[in-house]
């Protein structure tokens, strides 16, 4: 028999309001119908009453998980139209943040990832690396969730006396995954909770715009910073993880290579 189950607009599962209407068999999802826009901050509405600069820290505010990209990409956009040229310290500074950035995102899903499935050992073991990336983005930029590295034209300086604390930090977080990364990808409450599950074809995947993780676990070899490179990351050598099984496994393991990518792209930067 089949129950029309609610979820939301808010429910201690969702990290934002939305309503979602799931059709369900048993245990098994049929069908899904997702109703959005509860949240509206006015962004569009406030930065028309800023300045380029006051805008910039407003839309940094967007996202704690990712400020930093919402605000480069303000900045970069800003000054493509003016015709800006950015010197290359200041865009590798741009994009060690990104990929440190990059690093406690990914882990943060994972660790967030863990948590649903009911492994909070790995839950734990997460987010203990994560904040390990945490620390230092704080030691480089002051903050732990807005960086404020960002400016039109330029950015804040990383100091060269951090240098050697961010390199020996990303190798102890290197040899501190490894246990974590062999428990995800061997552990069978893991592989039982996300193998075959949640499945997103590569052509579904196509069809919908899919970017990201998600159409890399999909099969499709995109990515933004090979394909259309900015802030110099054709300067840098980084493979693409890609996997075509498509579930939530994929996901897992594509975030997981991404990560140690990252490692490698800052230790370049």
């Amino acid at each position: 028999m089949s129950y029309t189950i609610p979820i939301g607009p808010y429910h201690p599962s969702l990290e934002e309001p939305v309503h979602a209407r799931l059709t369900v068999d048993g245990e098994m999802i049929t069908d899904a119908k997702v109703f959005i826009g509860y949240n509206h901050r006015g962004i569009e509405k406030l930065a028309q009453e800023r300045n380029f600069i006051q805008t910039d820290v407003l839309v940094e505010r967007v996202c704690g998980i990712c400020s930093h990209s919402h605000a480069m990409t303000y900045a970069m956009c800003v000054e493509n139209i003016a015709g800006m040229e950015v010197p290359k310290r200041g865009q590798y500074v741009r994009v060690i943040i990104s990929e440190l950035e990059r690093i406690h995102s990914h882990l943060l899903w994972l660790g967030i990832a863990c948590h649903i499935i009911g492994h909070d050992s790995l839950f734990m073991h997460s987010w203990n690396d994560r904040e390990r990336t945490m620390d230092l983005l704080e030691a480089i930029t002051g903050n732990r969730v807005n960086y404020a590295m960002n400016t039109i034209g330029g950015r804040r300086d990383i100091p060269d006396h951090l240098r050697k604390e961010i390199i020996d930090t990303l190798d102890d977080l290197e040899v501190k995954m490894q246990p974590m990364t062999h428990f995800l990808t061997t552990d069978k409450t893991v592989a039982m909770r996300t193998q075959g599950v949640g499945v997103l074809t590569r052509e579904d995947a196509i069809r919908i715009g899919a970017v990201g993780p998600h159409a890399r676990a999909s099969g499709v070899d995109i990515d933004v910073r090979r394909d259309a490179p900015y802030t110099s990351y054709e300067d840098f050598d980084f493979n693409i993880p890609v996997v075509d099984s498509g579930d939530v496994f994929a996901r897992v393991l594509v975030r997981v290579l991404e990560t140690y990518e990252s490692m490698k792209i800052v230790r370049q930067a």
